[in-house]
């Protein structure tokens, strides 16, 4: 039978105990670089911690779509190829009007729509193709860039040096770049960043920078109007 004594000795251990798991838990409530976290009814992976900030990116390419639609009454060549004049640059495609637009308001509560940061983006231009990258841009929700891929998927040194007649980088982070769809199929992922910019067959051919579906990272990148690309949405997001 326990004494008075011993009573109170048990009861203030109890009491630091739960006092040093309170502290654990609490030290571990912002989020690290490789969490998963739930936001908008997805899950999202921590790339980065900063400044009390966390960039995510959706853990799965959670639809598909083109990088830019093209208006109605655009003109096709011979080869079905859409006509563009000019490339597509992040700004001005229709992708990033959907993910801030019909996108941000249909998936995020209230209360998750207040810990998005609107953010400044980079847009830098093509690093082996020189297609430039337009203006910087402020965002809420975005794509990442070739830059940001090789930042926070691993860095072979190929990007900053192109390997001769290269359009791909084939290194050893390809299997951590290899992303799946909501039903587990693995499929390419688009970049803001621009691809390539040619003529050819009498049409202008216009690409923006993905990640293969074998997590090639293709500087190349894939026509703007294909629809059957993967979206990964990124976001900095309060702590």
């Amino acid at each position: 039978m326990y004494t008075a004594k011993r009573k109170i000795i048990m009861a203030i251990f109890c009491t630091a105990l739960l006092v040093a798991f309170g502290a654990g838990f609490a030290g571990r409530s912002s989020a690290a670089v490789g969490d998963v976290i739930k936001l908008g009814g997805f899950d999202w992976r921590v790339l980065e911690v900063k400044d009390g900030n966390a960039l995510i990116i959706s853990d799965k390419i959670l639809s598909k779509g083109a990088y830019n639609i093209p208006d109605k009454g655009v003109l096709y060549d011979s080869l079905g190829s859409v006509w563009q004049d000019t490339p597509v640059k992040w700004e001005e495609c229709t992708l990033r009007q959907y993910l801030n637009g019909q996108f941000y308001d249909s998936t995020f509560s209230n209360e998750e729509k207040g810990r998005i940061v609107e953010t400044t983006i980079v847009n830098n231009d093509n690093p082996w193709f020189g297609m430039a990258g337009g203006n910087d841009t402020t965002d809420k929700v975005f794509l990442l860039s070739l830059e940001e891929v090789v930042l926070y998927f691993g860095d072979s040194g190929e990007l900053g040096n192109r390997p001769k007649d290269a359009d791909t980088i084939n290194d050893s982070f390809n299997e951590k770049r290899i992303a799946e769809t909501l039903d587990g199929n693995a499929c390419r992922w688009l970049l803001r960043s621009p691809g390539l910019f040619h003529r050819m067959c009498d049409s202008n051919h216009v690409y923006a920078g993905c990640v293969a579906v074998n997590g090639y990272l293709s500087v190349i990148g894939e026509y703007v109007h294909n629809e059957y690309s993967g979206i990964r949405p990124a976001m900095w997001i309060k702590q």
